[in-house]
């Protein structure tokens, strides 16, 4: 991590006359730059579960997270291995690698990835095609 020596501040008003150059180099190049958080290029695991109705808030689902009560088990192909978030190569249904512990991984569903609640309750995820 690299830490500066020295940080300089400028609060851009209405009425701004002297406006420093690096900051009308900034506001010149705007447009240019892209925000590319997380976030941006992947929702919440929580956000997409509460969309697929799966849970009813994204409180519920933390909450099962936290609890180590939540699975998923991801789909590669037909014929191929479910695999877990990270990749791994899973066994069966109830393999604990599958377990998710972290309430803020990003994740996107896709179709046939397993959602595992508790200890007897499946999900299957289907996309509808428009």
């Amino acid at each position: 991590m690299v830490v500066p020596k020295s940080v300089e501040c400028f609060e851009l008003t209405d009425d701004a006359t002297d406006i420093p150059d690096w900051v009308k180099d900034c506001l010149d190049h705007q447009n240019d730059m892209t925000d590319v958080t997380p976030e941006n290029s992947m929702p919440l695991l929580v956000d997409e579960l509460v969309r697929a109705k799966i849970f009813s808030s994204k409180s519920e689902a933390r909450n099962l997270i936290k609890n180590h009560g939540l699975s998923v088990f991801c789909f590669e192909a037909e014929g191929e291995p479910y695999r877990a978030i990270d990749g791994t190569v899973l066994n069966s249904f109830s393999d604990k690698k599958a377990v998710i512990d972290n309430p803020n991984i990003h994740w996107t569903l896709e179709d046939g990835d397993v959602i595992k609640t508790g200890k007897r309750k499946y999900f299957i995820i289907r996309i509808k095609e428009n």
